[in-house]
């Protein structure tokens, strides 16, 4: 019996291990946002937004944002209506594709896929026929964020 104690303890364990959380990267709440993610290696902060459009809502040195966020974003609750400021990505040229309200303003799927890294992955958005998928890497060391973005074809 103590020996089946110690082979189940063990396993236990060993499967535990693997659960661990990576580092520097965070689910928290920001500016009114209850699924933004956090990267941060130390001095250097970025918040992710899936709620709104798949977005940067602060790249930090020691604090300080470079990304202009609006205080309208302050009060903003899932249903209401975008307010949206800070970093954006797009795809174009823009006066000649259709409106892209799903991939700006519509939410998006967010996973915590490593160190330092996030993953936001948007609908599908049938007037463009493009679902995007958009990787960040923040550097361990330094200010380094390697933002891919990935158009895919549905």
């Amino acid at each position: 019996m103590i020996r089946y104690c110690v082979f189940v303890l063990a396993i236990c364990s060993s499967v535990t291990g693997l659960a661990e959380e990576f580092e520097g990267v965070r689910r928290t709440t920001y500016f009114g946002y209850t699924e933004a993610i956090e990267l941060t290696n130390g001095p250097i902060k970025v918040i992710l937004c899936p709620e709104v459009g798949g977005r940067v809502l602060e790249y930090s040195l020691n604090g300080k944002n470079s990304l202009f966020l609006s205080d309208d974003e302050k009060t903003w609750k899932p249903g209401d209506p975008p307010r949206s400021s800070a970093g954006r990505f797009d795809i174009g040229p823009e006066l000649v594709i259709p409106e892209r309200n799903i991939l700006w303003n519509a939410a998006w799927t967010a996973e915590i896929v490593g160190d330092r890294h996030a993953r936001l992955t948007s609908p599908d958005d049938l007037s463009t026929g493009t679902r995007l998928v958009r990787d960040f890497v923040l550097d361990a060391k330094t200010s380094k964020l390697l933002c891919t973005q990935t158009i895919h074809n549905i």
